[in-house]
């Protein structure tokens, strides 16, 4: 996997593929290495990503009617404790955090993952950038952290599948689905399988010759998107397989976003920002915008216009260890660079509507695993092996 290492963040082109991706992978099987079962999950994202850009190319888009909806957006602030970190809810409290995420398009809800399972996981991350760098990348030698993984400037460990064990059980979190449940409205569930997050520390960081500091090791500063197309309603599907593109346009469902944090996420550490409240405003937003429009469109994300004045009401959404993150897919948001010496470390964790016409599980075989890995009731549902 180490040709995933220091590799450029270029669009693929769609013509540029092997007839059958995954060809190469008939032989993996329960007993395989992690290393090849991660690869094979990876290549299935990036050829779904393949057909579904084939599928957008020169395709012509037509807006929603956006016509009376005035753009009412007013900014507001996040409630932070005297530390910084945003004001959490537990996850037995959804007659305060529904409301919440309803107004602000993001909610923090602490303590789903316990110490123990935060540790677990941490090291299961090392253990996954070793493997993904071949072995180039050493944990405790910053010296070994210059060449990094791709997206590295978005604070992203590639586009590359985690496939360890705490890994797979945090995507199965009681809690987890709790909170998913709550907001999207419905019991029938389904995870993704996907990412993860580390930032490396970018100040005081501790080489043999002494402390030094890193700014080209820094993110980008000005990273603001959105999940979702302004003037279409069509949500991206990564890390999901499309059913019917057609379906997938409207404003009218609740998609999200989200992760979990495996060490505290401090406001100087990087990580997570966005424009709290502007989620029932992208209509008027797309309606005072209609001269920006675009007829085509991509299967990623949506930036931002730069001289765009929410640009000025970004906010940190600093958290703690175990805290899990949701945010609307109509929620602006991207992240911040670290200047700490603390690194940033989080799991990508999203669920949907098992119902939703437009996209199912695309992670399909029980054999990618961990064979130490045991799958609950809850769990065959959410990843997709057993019905609801």
């Amino acid at each position: 996997m180490g040709n995933l290492v220091g590799s450029t963040e270029k669009e693929e082109d769609p013509n540029d593929h092997e007839p059958n991706p995954l060809a190469n992978f008939a032989h993996v099987n329960r007993d395989s290495p992690i290393s090849e079962k991660e690869l094979k999950a990876t290549c299935m994202v990036m050829d779904e990503n393949r057909k579904n850009k084939m599928h957008f190319i020169e395709k012509v888009l037509t807006p929603f009617d956006n016509a009376d909806i005035p753009y009412e957006y007013e900014p507001k602030s996040l409630p932070v404790d005297e530390d910084g970190y945003c004001v959490s809810f537990t996850f037995d409290e959804p007659e305060q955090f529904v409301p919440f995420f309803e107004e602000f398009g993001v909610i923090v809800i602490r303590d789903v993952l316990t110490h123990e399972e935060c540790v677990r996981s941490e090291d299961e991350v090392w253990d996954f950038v070793i493997r993904i760098s071949d072995g180039r990348i050493e944990r405790d030698n910053p010296e070994t952290w210059e060449k990094w993984i791709s997206l590295q400037k978005l604070g992203i460990l590639g586009n590359d599948c985690i496939l360890s064990k705490q890994i797979c059980e945090n995507r199965q979190n009681e809690k987890i689905y709790e909170v998913h449940r709550h907001l999207l409205g419905c019991d029938e569930l389904m995870v993704n399988v996907g990412r993860s997050s580390l930032m490396r520390p970018t100040k005081d960081v501790p080489f043999p010759t002494g402390l030094e500091d890193r700014e080209n090791w820094k993110t980008m500063a000005d990273w603001l998107h959105w999940d979702m197309n302004m003037w279409t309603g069509w949500t991206t599907t990564f890390s999901w397989q499309a059913v019917d593109h057609d379906k997938n346009f409207g404003y009218d469902n609740v998609k999200v976003q989200g992760w979990v944090s495996l060490v505290d996420c401090g406001p100087e550490d990087g990580g997570f920002h966005c424009v709290p409240g502007f989620a029932p405003h992208i209509r008027g937003w797309a309606n005072e915008n209609s001269d920006k429009f675009q007829e085509t469109t991509t299967i990623s994300t949506f930036q931002v216009p730069k001289e765009d004045p929410i640009r000025n009401h970004i906010e940190k959404v600093a958290v703690r260890a175990g805290s899990l993150v949701i945010w609307s897919s109509k929620t602006p948001h991207g992240t911040f660079p670290n200047n700490s010496n603390h690194g940033r470390m989080i799991q990508y964790i999203k669920m949907a509507d098992v119902n939703d016409p437009s996209i199912t599980t695309l992670f399909d075989d029980p054999n990618l695993l961990p064979p130490d890995f045991e799958l609950t009731e809850l769990g065959k549902k959410l990843y997709g092996f057993e019905k609801w």
